[in-house]
């Protein structure tokens, strides 16, 4: 895993002791307080790490954890990562459905495990997102997302819309009320929707690499986008072909592409 400086982009450090779990598709990585925490999908764990240091906290070994002290189950690999709070949220995939892991983020230890049963979060990629009283997940139909309470994992509400708004979601944050997805659709686009009612705010087509398509021989005709940051003013996201882009939060315009 590597460290940059956020102002300037200069390599802080590289971390690849063994000891801390990361595997080849390591990721994503959230913040809880001062510490980060790593989502290591094929070791089936979760890492934390002082973010001043990366001195190694803890690995939680997710199945072990929750085989533990709950119901046996046949697990496959983790799917994605969010915190909110004192909690960290880890979407799973099993031979009977997925389901959500909830860790504490003090004690690394498992609280409970929401299973989605029959409901409309029963088979999906698991992407998520959450923040205070709202859990979002991917739902089982395409163009579908599951709001979801924290309190007790009920279903809130099922938002659908169609591409560009909601497609093939690959990455989804809330920042405040405002909960932003990134799709790898064949048009490419970033949608901000009302992350307390899922209603649209606006989305956001993929114009720079529709435009330039033919000078990076990209062919489907949009870039798949891979990950998702916000700030207050800023939306970053990371696309196939190892860059990021920028857009203008507060009025969904294109600011620039980095290389």
């Amino acid at each position: 895993m590597a460290e940059l400086n956020a102002s300037d982009g200069v390599l802080v450090r590289v971390i690849r002791a063994k000891s801390y779990d990361f595997d080849f598709d390591s990721g994503p990585i959230d913040f809880s307080g001062q510490n980060v925490w790593v989502l290591n999908p094929h070791n089936e764990s979760v890492t934390e790490l002082d973010a001043s240091s990366g001195a190694l906290i803890r690995v939680v070994h997710l199945h072990i954890k929750a085989l533990s002290t709950l119901t046996p189950d046949m697990y496959y690999s983790p799917l994605d990562m969010a915190i909110s709070g004192s909690r960290v949220l880890v979407s799973d995939l099993t031979v009977t459905g997925n389901q959500i892991i909830e860790l504490g983020t003090v004690s690394g230890s498992v609280i409970r495990v929401i299973k989605a049963g029959n409901g409309p979060w029963r088979n999906t990629r698991g992407i998520l997102a959450a923040d205070g009283d709202h859990v979002w997940i991917t739902g089982s139909t395409y163009g579908q997302l599951v709001d979801l309470d924290s309190r007790n994992g009920s279903v809130i509400r099922v938002v659908k819309h169609k591409v560009p708004v909601i497609g093939y979601v690959t990455a989804m944050i809330v920042e405040g009320s405002h909960l932003w997805i990134t799709n790898a659709d064949n048009t490419g686009s970033v949608t901000e929707l009302n992350a307390n009612t899922g209603s649209v705010i606006r989305s956001m087509k993929d114009t720079y690499y529709r435009l330039t398509k033919a000078q990076v021989g990209h062919s489907h005709g949009g870039a798949a986008f891979t990950a998702v940051a916000t700030t207050r003013s800023r939306v970053w996201v990371v696309n196939q072909f190892g860059s990021v882009m920028e857009w203008n939060s507060s009025n969904g315009s294109f600011i620039r592409n980095i290389k």
